[in-house]
């Protein structure tokens, strides 16, 4: 992982592999570093759908807040 101070090296595991259409994803994702102290991150994915059609307006720019 590229920082202010140089490169830190991280992990990512994978596990609990299920099949999704066909093809093996992984639904539990560790990522950690070497950096002591930091903690590490779980992802749990509950449903994963390849190719899901995704509404137009989800790309639309946000409207500005007003001050």
């Amino acid at each position: 992982m590229p920082t202010m101070i140089g490169n830190i090296p991280d992990q990512v595991d994978l596990e609990d592999y299920r099949d999704v259409d066909g093809v093996k994803f992984p639904f539990t994702i560790r990522v950690s570093s070497v950096d002591a102290g930091n903690p590490y991150i779980v992802r749990k994915l509950t449903e994963i759908k390849l190719n899901a059609p995704v509404d137009d307006s989800k790309f639309n720019t946000p409207v500005a807040a007003k001050p």
